[in-house]
Protein backbone atom coordinates (compact mmCIF):
# COMPACT_ATOMS: atom_id res chain seq x y z
CA UNK A 1 0.00 0.00 0.00
CA UNK A 2 2.84 2.35 0.93
CA UNK A 3 4.61 1.67 -2.38
CA UNK A 4 1.39 2.33 -4.28
CA UNK A 5 0.94 5.72 -2.58
CA UNK A 6 4.54 6.70 -3.34
CA UNK A 7 4.19 5.59 -6.96
CA UNK A 8 0.93 7.54 -7.37
CA UNK A 9 2.51 10.69 -5.88
CA UNK A 10 5.53 10.42 -8.15
CA UNK A 11 3.27 9.92 -11.17
CA UNK A 12 1.29 13.12 -10.51
CA UNK A 13 4.45 15.14 -9.79
CA UNK A 14 5.97 13.88 -13.04
CA UNK A 15 2.77 14.65 -14.95
CA UNK A 16 2.68 18.18 -13.50
CA UNK A 17 6.30 18.85 -14.48
CA UNK A 18 5.67 17.36 -17.90
CA UNK A 19 2.70 19.60 -18.68
CA UNK A 20 4.41 22.64 -17.10
CA UNK A 21 7.55 22.28 -19.18
CA UNK A 22 5.98 21.42 -22.52
CA UNK A 23 5.35 25.06 -23.33
CA UNK A 24 8.63 26.52 -22.08
CA UNK A 25 10.68 27.83 -24.97
CA UNK A 26 14.15 29.29 -25.29
CA UNK A 27 14.95 31.48 -28.27
CA UNK A 28 18.57 31.65 -29.33
CA UNK A 29 20.03 34.38 -31.45
CA UNK A 30 23.37 34.96 -33.11
CA UNK A 31 24.51 38.53 -32.70
CA UNK A 32 24.50 40.94 -35.59
CA UNK A 33 27.65 42.99 -36.10
CA UNK A 34 28.36 45.90 -38.40
CA UNK A 35 31.27 46.12 -40.81
CA UNK A 36 31.45 49.52 -42.45
CA UNK A 37 27.95 50.36 -43.66
CA UNK A 38 26.90 46.71 -43.97
CA UNK A 39 24.94 44.77 -41.39
CA UNK A 40 25.37 41.02 -41.23
CA UNK A 41 22.08 39.70 -39.99
CA UNK A 42 21.40 37.27 -37.24
CA UNK A 43 20.13 33.75 -37.61
CA UNK A 44 17.31 32.78 -35.28
CA UNK A 45 16.30 29.43 -33.89
CA UNK A 46 13.71 28.21 -31.45
CA UNK A 47 14.58 25.57 -28.88
CA UNK A 48 12.38 23.55 -26.60
CA UNK A 49 13.04 20.78 -24.13
CA UNK A 50 10.17 18.33 -23.59
CA UNK A 51 10.18 16.48 -20.31
CA UNK A 52 8.92 13.11 -21.54
CA UNK A 53 9.38 11.05 -18.39
CA UNK A 54 6.01 9.37 -18.81
CA UNK A 55 6.82 8.45 -22.45
CA UNK A 56 3.53 10.12 -23.44
CA UNK A 57 4.70 12.10 -26.46
CA UNK A 58 3.46 10.56 -29.73
CA UNK A 59 4.28 13.29 -32.21
CA UNK A 60 5.99 16.67 -32.42
CA UNK A 61 5.15 18.95 -35.34
CA UNK A 62 5.70 22.57 -36.27
CA UNK A 63 4.86 25.23 -38.82
CA UNK A 64 5.89 28.75 -39.82
CA UNK A 65 3.19 31.38 -40.06
CA UNK A 66 2.65 35.10 -40.39
CA UNK A 67 -0.53 34.71 -38.31
CA UNK A 68 -1.05 33.81 -34.67
CA UNK A 69 -1.94 30.18 -35.40
CA UNK A 70 -1.11 27.47 -37.94
CA UNK A 71 -3.13 24.97 -39.93
CA UNK A 72 -0.54 22.92 -41.82
CA UNK A 73 2.12 21.29 -39.66
CA UNK A 74 5.30 19.43 -40.55
CA UNK A 75 6.47 16.48 -38.48
CA UNK A 76 9.64 17.04 -36.49
CA UNK A 77 11.87 14.00 -36.89
CA UNK A 78 13.24 13.05 -33.49
CA UNK A 79 13.50 10.12 -31.11
CA UNK A 80 10.28 10.21 -29.08
CA UNK A 81 11.40 7.45 -26.71
CA UNK A 82 13.86 9.71 -24.88
CA UNK A 83 13.03 11.07 -21.48
CA UNK A 84 14.32 14.50 -22.52
CA UNK A 85 13.49 15.50 -26.07
CA UNK A 86 15.51 18.48 -27.29
CA UNK A 87 14.16 20.31 -30.32
CA UNK A 88 15.80 23.07 -32.34
CA UNK A 89 14.05 24.67 -35.30
CA UNK A 90 15.77 27.29 -37.44
CA UNK A 91 13.80 30.10 -38.98
CA UNK A 92 13.99 30.16 -42.81
CA UNK A 93 15.23 33.18 -44.72
CA UNK A 94 12.41 35.67 -44.97
CA UNK A 95 11.91 39.34 -45.64
CA UNK A 96 8.64 39.20 -43.70
CA UNK A 97 8.07 38.47 -40.05
CA UNK A 98 7.25 34.85 -39.25
CA UNK A 99 6.55 32.96 -36.07
CA UNK A 100 6.90 29.28 -35.20
CA UNK A 101 4.10 27.19 -33.76
CA UNK A 102 4.92 23.84 -32.16
CA UNK A 103 2.32 21.12 -31.58
CA UNK A 104 2.98 18.28 -29.14
CA UNK A 105 0.60 15.33 -29.39
CA UNK A 106 0.34 13.09 -26.34
CA UNK A 107 -1.79 10.06 -25.52
CA UNK A 108 -4.92 12.09 -24.97
CA UNK A 109 -4.29 15.72 -25.79
CA UNK A 110 -2.52 18.22 -28.03
CA UNK A 111 -0.54 21.12 -26.68
CA UNK A 112 0.06 23.91 -29.17
CA UNK A 113 2.25 26.89 -28.41
CA UNK A 114 3.16 29.71 -30.78
CA UNK A 115 5.87 32.19 -29.89
CA UNK A 116 4.65 35.69 -29.32
CA UNK A 117 7.11 37.45 -31.60
CA UNK A 118 7.74 37.15 -35.29
CA UNK A 119 11.25 37.42 -36.66
CA UNK A 120 12.83 38.40 -39.95
CA UNK A 121 15.88 36.38 -40.96
CA UNK A 122 18.15 37.40 -43.82
CA UNK A 123 21.33 35.36 -44.14
CA UNK A 124 22.20 36.10 -47.72
CA UNK A 125 25.53 37.37 -46.39
CA UNK A 126 27.85 35.02 -44.53
CA UNK A 127 27.49 35.71 -40.83
CA UNK A 128 30.40 35.83 -38.41
CA UNK A 129 28.84 35.68 -34.98
CA UNK A 130 30.57 35.91 -31.64
CA UNK A 131 29.64 33.92 -28.58
CA UNK A 132 30.44 37.12 -26.69
CA UNK A 133 29.83 40.28 -28.65
CA UNK A 134 32.79 41.94 -26.95
CA UNK A 135 36.12 40.24 -26.40
CA UNK A 136 36.74 39.79 -22.70
CA UNK A 137 40.27 40.40 -21.47
CA UNK A 138 42.14 37.12 -21.64
CA UNK A 139 45.63 35.81 -22.34
CA UNK A 140 47.51 34.57 -25.39
CA UNK A 141 46.60 30.95 -24.73
CA UNK A 142 43.01 31.58 -25.73
CA UNK A 143 41.96 30.00 -29.00
CA UNK A 144 40.03 32.65 -30.98
CA UNK A 145 37.81 29.98 -32.52
CA UNK A 146 36.31 29.32 -29.10
CA UNK A 147 34.93 32.85 -29.14
CA UNK A 148 33.80 33.04 -32.75
CA UNK A 149 31.84 30.84 -35.07
CA UNK A 150 30.28 31.20 -38.50
CA UNK A 151 26.64 30.74 -39.41
CA UNK A 152 24.86 31.14 -42.72
CA UNK A 153 21.72 29.54 -44.11
CA UNK A 154 23.34 29.47 -47.54
CA UNK A 155 26.26 27.56 -46.01
CA UNK A 156 29.79 28.52 -45.02
CA UNK A 157 32.52 27.30 -47.35
CA UNK A 158 35.33 28.06 -44.92
CA UNK A 159 35.95 30.01 -41.75
CA UNK A 160 39.30 31.00 -40.26
CA UNK A 161 40.48 33.07 -37.30
CA UNK A 162 44.01 34.38 -36.76
CA UNK A 163 45.60 36.24 -33.89
CA UNK A 164 47.86 39.09 -34.98
CA UNK A 165 49.35 41.80 -32.76
CA UNK A 166 46.59 42.09 -30.17
CA UNK A 167 43.85 41.65 -32.76
CA UNK A 168 41.73 38.76 -33.86
CA UNK A 169 40.87 38.61 -37.55
CA UNK A 170 38.18 36.21 -38.68
CA UNK A 171 37.04 35.60 -42.24
CA UNK A 172 34.06 33.65 -43.50
CA UNK A 173 33.37 32.70 -47.11
CA UNK A 174 29.97 31.37 -48.07
CA UNK A 175 29.28 28.87 -50.83
CA UNK A 176 27.94 31.65 -53.02
CA UNK A 177 31.35 33.32 -52.95
CA UNK A 178 30.50 36.22 -50.64
CA UNK A 179 32.97 36.90 -47.86
CA UNK A 180 33.36 39.23 -44.93
CA UNK A 181 36.02 39.87 -42.34
CA UNK A 182 35.60 40.76 -38.69
CA UNK A 183 38.51 42.31 -36.85
CA UNK A 184 38.61 42.91 -33.10
CA UNK A 185 41.35 44.26 -30.88
CA UNK A 186 41.94 42.68 -27.48
CA UNK A 187 43.84 43.61 -24.36
CA UNK A 188 46.42 41.17 -23.06
CA UNK A 189 47.92 40.93 -19.62
CA UNK A 190 51.30 39.33 -19.01
CA UNK A 191 49.76 36.98 -16.48
CA UNK A 192 46.10 36.27 -15.89
CA UNK A 193 45.78 35.95 -12.12
CA UNK A 194 42.20 34.65 -12.46
CA UNK A 195 43.16 31.65 -14.56
CA UNK A 196 42.43 28.35 -12.84
CA UNK A 197 40.92 30.06 -9.77
CA UNK A 198 37.49 29.35 -8.28
CA UNK A 199 34.75 31.94 -7.85
CA UNK A 200 31.27 32.03 -6.28
CA UNK A 201 28.78 34.55 -7.69
CA UNK A 202 25.83 35.47 -5.47
CA UNK A 203 22.96 37.92 -5.84
CA UNK A 204 19.54 38.37 -7.37
CA UNK A 205 18.06 37.78 -10.83
CA UNK A 206 20.57 40.15 -12.46
CA UNK A 207 23.38 37.74 -11.57
CA UNK A 208 21.22 34.63 -11.91
CA UNK A 209 20.60 35.53 -15.58
CA UNK A 210 17.88 33.00 -16.41
CA UNK A 211 17.78 31.55 -19.92
CA UNK A 212 14.92 33.90 -20.74
CA UNK A 213 17.36 36.79 -20.30
CA UNK A 214 20.56 35.20 -21.51
CA UNK A 215 21.29 31.69 -22.75
CA UNK A 216 24.99 31.96 -21.91
CA UNK A 217 24.66 32.34 -18.12
CA UNK A 218 25.23 36.04 -17.49
CA UNK A 219 28.39 37.48 -15.95
CA UNK A 220 29.31 34.24 -14.18
CA UNK A 221 29.80 32.12 -17.28
CA UNK A 222 31.41 34.89 -19.31
CA UNK A 223 34.00 35.70 -16.65
CA UNK A 224 34.45 32.00 -15.92
CA UNK A 225 34.96 30.93 -19.54
CA UNK A 226 37.11 33.90 -20.51
CA UNK A 227 39.51 33.37 -17.63
CA UNK A 228 39.39 29.57 -17.46
CA UNK A 229 37.97 29.67 -13.92
CA UNK A 230 36.01 27.18 -11.85
CA UNK A 231 32.83 29.15 -11.17
CA UNK A 232 29.49 28.61 -9.48
CA UNK A 233 26.45 30.88 -9.77
CA UNK A 234 24.21 30.63 -6.72
CA UNK A 235 22.16 33.80 -7.37
CA UNK A 236 18.37 33.59 -7.01
CA UNK A 237 15.80 35.80 -8.69
CA UNK A 238 13.98 38.10 -6.25
CA UNK A 239 16.57 37.67 -3.50
CA UNK A 240 17.11 40.47 -0.99
CA UNK A 241 20.01 41.55 1.20
CA UNK A 242 17.77 42.28 4.18
CA UNK A 243 15.93 39.36 5.75
CA UNK A 244 12.47 39.45 4.18
CA UNK A 245 9.85 36.93 3.10
CA UNK A 246 11.76 36.65 -0.17
CA UNK A 247 14.87 34.58 -0.77
CA UNK A 248 17.76 35.77 1.41
CA UNK A 249 21.13 36.36 -0.30
CA UNK A 250 22.93 35.32 2.89
CA UNK A 251 21.58 31.79 2.33
CA UNK A 252 23.63 31.60 -0.87
CA UNK A 253 26.75 32.05 1.25
CA UNK A 254 25.81 29.71 4.09
CA UNK A 255 24.74 26.93 1.72
CA UNK A 256 28.23 26.93 0.14
CA UNK A 257 30.28 27.58 3.28
CA UNK A 258 31.98 24.16 3.17
CA UNK A 259 33.42 24.91 -0.27
CA UNK A 260 36.63 26.93 -0.52
CA UNK A 261 36.59 29.68 -3.16
CA UNK A 262 39.39 31.96 -4.29
CA UNK A 263 36.87 34.71 -5.07
CA UNK A 264 33.44 35.61 -3.69
CA UNK A 265 31.46 38.14 -5.75
CA UNK A 266 28.40 39.58 -3.98
CA UNK A 267 25.57 41.62 -5.50
CA UNK A 268 22.08 42.77 -4.54
CA UNK A 269 20.00 45.67 -3.31
CA UNK A 270 17.55 46.46 -6.09
CA UNK A 271 14.85 44.15 -4.73
CA UNK A 272 15.27 45.67 -1.26
CA UNK A 273 14.69 49.15 -2.68
CA UNK A 274 11.83 47.96 -4.85
CA UNK A 275 9.82 46.42 -2.00
CA UNK A 276 10.54 49.29 0.39
CA UNK A 277 13.00 47.73 2.85
CA UNK A 278 14.05 50.62 5.15
CA UNK A 279 17.68 51.66 4.89
CA UNK A 280 18.27 51.59 8.65
CA UNK A 281 21.50 52.72 10.26
CA UNK A 282 25.12 51.65 9.87
CA UNK A 283 26.30 50.14 13.14
CA UNK A 284 29.44 51.18 15.03
CA UNK A 285 29.93 47.53 15.89
CA UNK A 286 31.38 44.51 14.09
CA UNK A 287 29.33 42.11 16.23
CA UNK A 288 26.57 40.38 14.25
CA UNK A 289 24.26 40.60 17.28
CA UNK A 290 24.15 44.36 16.84
CA UNK A 291 22.84 44.28 13.24
CA UNK A 292 19.13 44.68 12.49
CA UNK A 293 18.95 42.39 9.47
CA UNK A 294 15.39 43.50 8.69
CA UNK A 295 16.88 46.78 7.48
CA UNK A 296 19.11 47.11 4.45
CA UNK A 297 22.13 48.34 6.41
CA UNK A 298 21.87 45.56 8.98
CA UNK A 299 21.31 42.93 6.30
CA UNK A 300 24.38 44.03 4.33
CA UNK A 301 26.57 44.09 7.44
CA UNK A 302 25.32 40.62 8.38
CA UNK A 303 26.11 39.42 4.84
CA UNK A 304 29.66 40.80 5.04
CA UNK A 305 30.15 39.35 8.54
CA UNK A 306 29.31 35.78 7.53
CA UNK A 307 30.97 36.00 4.11
CA UNK A 308 34.24 36.91 5.81
CA UNK A 309 33.72 34.35 8.57
CA UNK A 310 33.16 31.45 6.16
CA UNK A 311 35.68 32.57 3.55
CA UNK A 312 38.68 33.87 5.48
CA UNK A 313 41.14 33.38 2.63
CA UNK A 314 38.88 34.43 -0.24
CA UNK A 315 39.07 37.67 -2.15
CA UNK A 316 35.66 39.30 -1.71
CA UNK A 317 34.09 41.97 -3.90
CA UNK A 318 30.69 43.62 -4.23
CA UNK A 319 28.93 44.61 -7.48
CA UNK A 320 26.79 47.72 -7.04
CA UNK A 321 23.81 47.38 -9.39
CA UNK A 322 23.59 49.85 -12.26
CA UNK A 323 21.10 52.69 -12.46
CA UNK A 324 17.76 52.31 -14.19
CA UNK A 325 16.52 55.94 -14.31
CA UNK A 326 13.09 55.00 -15.64
CA UNK A 327 12.25 52.86 -12.60
CA UNK A 328 11.04 54.61 -9.48
CA UNK A 329 11.51 52.60 -6.28
CA UNK A 330 10.01 53.33 -2.82
CA UNK A 331 13.54 53.58 -1.44
CA UNK A 332 15.92 56.10 -3.04
CA UNK A 333 18.57 53.97 -4.73
CA UNK A 334 21.04 56.84 -4.73
CA UNK A 335 20.91 56.95 -0.92
CA UNK A 336 21.03 53.16 -0.80
CA UNK A 337 24.11 53.12 -3.04
CA UNK A 338 25.89 55.67 -0.85
CA UNK A 339 25.16 53.42 2.13
CA UNK A 340 26.59 50.42 0.26
CA UNK A 341 29.82 52.34 -0.36
CA UNK A 342 30.12 53.29 3.32
CA UNK A 343 29.47 49.75 4.54
CA UNK A 344 31.91 48.32 2.00
CA UNK A 345 34.55 50.76 3.25
CA UNK A 346 33.82 49.82 6.86
CA UNK A 347 34.26 46.11 6.15
CA UNK A 348 37.11 46.69 3.68
CA UNK A 349 35.17 45.08 0.84
CA UNK A 350 36.22 46.38 -2.62
CA UNK A 351 33.32 47.25 -4.90
CA UNK A 352 32.64 47.91 -8.57
CA UNK A 353 30.37 50.94 -8.65
CA UNK A 354 28.13 50.35 -11.66
CA UNK A 355 25.66 52.93 -10.30
CA UNK A 356 27.84 56.05 -10.46
CA UNK A 357 31.10 54.59 -11.76
CA UNK A 358 32.64 55.30 -15.14
CA UNK A 359 34.81 53.43 -17.60
CA UNK A 360 37.24 54.69 -20.21
CA UNK A 361 36.71 53.41 -23.72
CA UNK A 362 38.18 54.72 -26.98
CA UNK A 363 39.44 57.79 -25.15
CA UNK A 364 35.96 58.64 -23.85
CA UNK A 365 34.44 58.51 -20.40
CA UNK A 366 31.24 56.47 -20.18
CA UNK A 367 28.97 55.65 -17.28
CA UNK A 368 27.64 52.12 -16.87
CA UNK A 369 24.19 53.58 -17.48
CA UNK A 370 25.38 54.64 -20.93
CA UNK A 371 27.32 51.43 -21.47
CA UNK A 372 24.26 49.29 -20.75
CA UNK A 373 21.91 51.63 -22.65
CA UNK A 374 19.32 51.37 -19.90
CA UNK A 375 17.69 54.73 -20.62
CA UNK A 376 16.62 53.57 -24.08
CA UNK A 377 16.03 49.98 -22.96
CA UNK A 378 18.09 48.65 -25.87
CA UNK A 379 19.95 46.13 -23.68
CA UNK A 380 17.04 45.52 -21.30
CA UNK A 381 14.50 42.69 -21.43
CA UNK A 382 11.96 43.20 -24.23
CA UNK A 383 13.62 46.56 -24.96
CA UNK A 384 11.68 47.98 -22.01
CA UNK A 385 13.42 50.95 -20.28
CA UNK A 386 11.30 50.29 -17.17
CA UNK A 387 12.71 46.75 -16.76
CA UNK A 388 15.81 46.27 -14.62
CA UNK A 389 17.00 43.08 -16.32
CA UNK A 390 19.70 43.23 -18.95
CA UNK A 391 19.89 40.69 -21.75
CA UNK A 392 22.81 39.04 -23.56
CA UNK A 393 24.11 42.24 -25.14
CA UNK A 394 24.27 43.92 -21.73
CA UNK A 395 26.16 41.01 -20.19
CA UNK A 396 28.50 40.97 -23.18
CA UNK A 397 29.58 44.58 -22.94
CA UNK A 398 29.85 44.74 -19.13
CA UNK A 399 31.40 41.37 -18.28
CA UNK A 400 34.86 42.32 -19.49
CA UNK A 401 34.93 45.23 -17.01
CA UNK A 402 33.92 42.89 -14.19
CA UNK A 403 36.71 40.58 -15.27
CA UNK A 404 39.25 43.42 -15.19
CA UNK A 405 37.97 44.62 -11.80
CA UNK A 406 38.23 41.14 -10.29
CA UNK A 407 41.93 41.10 -11.15
CA UNK A 408 42.39 44.06 -8.80
CA UNK A 409 40.87 42.35 -5.75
Amino acid sequence: MKKKIIFTALFFVTLFLFVLCLTKYVFSFYYTFKKGDNYYHTSVSENITIFNYGKKVKKVSYCFTKEKTCNDYLDYDTNLSKRLINISIDYPDSIEKQRICVKITTDNDKIISCNRKGYVVDSTEPVISSLYDEIIVYDEKTDPTTFFKAEAVSGIKNFTCNYEKSSIKCKATSKNGLSSTYEKGISLSEKNILEGKSVLFTGDSIVEASKILDQYGGWASRVGFANDMDWYNSAVGGATIAKTKKSHILNQITERKEKIYDYIILQGGFNDANIGVPLGEISDSFDVKDFDNKTFAGGLEELFYYTKKYNRNSKIGFLITYQVPNIKTPIDRKKQTEMIRQICDKWEIPYLDMFDGVIYEDGKVKTYTELLKVETGEYLFNGDPTNVHIVSKGYDVSSKYISVWMKTL
